[in-house]
């Protein structure tokens, strides 16, 4: 069975979304994002010299919450908080895996056993870390190409990440999508490996991400 964790990103993003809104600052609008209409998903990759055994996985965030705080005339100035809560991760739904050109559907007892462990005390520890988290360091460029430096958490480990953002902006509305490869050592998990190594978990994963924000008021 291939078992793994989910490294993401989000793109990437993200700290505990405040359930109150933002208070207005001069000068700057503040966007919430809208999990409905954004997507979030990490792909992993088989390796292995039994590799066409397993299958590669995409992981699909249902519960993104998180809020932009847009300076139009400074976007340096701007921040990004995000957050994605672990227990919303669902495995290999049939539509991210066509689309993401994946083969076959994977059986649901097979989905539920590999949730199970992604979440578990090994892989992601839901119960004592319920969120991965990540907010913005520093923004770079402008519309509609950024680099968001983000500081990225998952479980208890703190890291840097790049990610290269194109975003779109509305009255009312702001886009933002991108991809960005992160890596499970990075942060402290160890692949999952069966058979000596014949069927295994790439180090590397792949987080997509386009994200939809609705500006408050």
């Amino acid at each position: 069975m291939n078992r793994f964790w989910l490294a993401a990103v989000l793109a990437l993003a993200v700290v505990p979304v405040l359930a109150a809104r933002a208070p207005a600052q001069q000068g700057v609008e503040v966007f919430t994002i809208d999990p409905r209409a954004s997507t979030l998903w990490v792909r992993t990759y088989s390796e292995g010299k039994l590799a066409l055994l397993a299958h590669d996985h995409v992981i699909v965030a249902e519960g993104i919450a998180g809020l932009v705080n847009l300076h139009r005339e400074r976007i340096a100035a701007s921040t990004v908080q995000l957050s994605v809560p672990v227990s919303s991760l669902e495995v290999d739904p049939p539509d991210p895996r066509a689309r993401l050109g994946l083969e076959a559907t994977i059986a649901e007892w097979m989905r539920d056993a590999i949730r199970s462990s992604m979440l578990g005390a090994d892989q992601l520890d839901e119960a004592r870390y319920p969120r991965i988290v990540a907010t913005t360091a520093r923004i770079e460029g402008g519309p509609p190409e950024l680099l968001l430096s983000l500081v990225l958490r998952i479980r208890d480990v703190e890291k840097p990440v790049q990610v290269p953002v194109r975003v779109s902006l509305a009255r009312n509305e702001l886009r933002a999508s991108g991809e960005i490869d992160l890596r499970h050592t990075d942060f402290g998990i160890v692949p999952y490996r069966f058979l000596f190594g014949t069927i295994a978990v790439q180090d590397r994963v792949k987080v997509i991400f386009e994200l939809v924000a609705r500006a408050q008021g």
